[in-house]
């Protein structure tokens, strides 16, 4: 049983996962072999999680949800506990924090997605939500580009990404298989460029993991809009631009 204070501080902390839910393994590799995750548990509190979205939810939230209402406050902390350890949930930054911190990491993420461009160097985008990088694989790095860039479809994201892949005489991969078509093969590549093989990338795996990065832990390459200037009271602006040319 925590203490009354730390158990406070736990109901405001909120989680998000940072895996989706379907591929979290309930068994993990250690030193001394194989363990099993308390699945009950772990199910109940991921499902929660899921919900919404999956937008951060803080302890309280989940004890009031029906999937884990019935787990003691303890055992919950525990499974999230447990889940952390993982790398398959996070604790998230306060509020203003994030505030703060979402528009360093999507000048960041801009950067990196343009490098995406020409190499996979960087695995890792920033999440002002979690305050860490989260694990965003070339292909969909070149998705969120896309996006960034005003394509709103998936089929469009993958013409985008094949046009650059084309252009590197590279593979299509799709999860960990090879899909064994290169540039320039005629076969599942239509007149336009656009590669059939990409398209079903961009609809199933690229498009849930774009749509996990954004939604979950705000990773984003979208510029930060810039703040409108300061104004005094009478609605003049608070800096004033000076003629050094006399």
């Amino acid at each position: 049983m925590l203490p009354p204070e730390q158990f406070e501080r736990f109901r405001t902390q909120g989680f998000v996962l940072t895996t989706v839910a379907q591929d979290v393994p309930m068994q993990l590799k250690s030193l001394r072999g194989p363990v099993s995750l308390p699945e009950e548990p772990c199910q109940a509190v991921m499902a929660a999680l899921s919900e919404n979205d999956h937008c951060p939810k803080t302890v309280a939230e989940l004890m009031a949800h029906p999937a884990c209402r019935s787990l003691p406050p303890g055992h919950l902390i525990q499974t999230l506990v447990i889940l952390t350890g993982a790398g398959h949930v996070h604790p998230v930054q306060r509020e203003e924090v994030i505030e703060i911190a979402r528009p360093r990491c999507a000048a960041l993420n801009a950067y990196l997605c343009q490098r995406a461009r020409h190499t996979g160097d960087a695995a890792y985008l920033a999440s002002p939500v979690t305050g860490m990088g989260i694990l965003v694989p070339r292909p969909t790095q070149l998705f969120l580009l896309a996006r960034q860039q005003g394509h709103a479809e998936p089929q469009l994201w993958a013409r985008f990404v094949w046009a650059i892949i084309e252009a590197q005489g590279q593979k299509v991969h799709q999860g960990r298989q090879g899909l064994g078509l290169r540039a320039g093969e005629p076969r599942g590549i239509d007149r336009s460029g656009t590669n059939l093989c990409a398209q079903a990338v961009a609809d199933t795996q690229g498009h849930r993991d774009c749509r996990v990065a954004l939604a979950r832990l705000a990773v984003s390459c979208d510029p930060p809009a810039r703040p409108a200037p300061a104004r005094t009271a009478a609605g003049e602006p608070r800096c004033r631009l000076i003629d050094l040319s006399s």
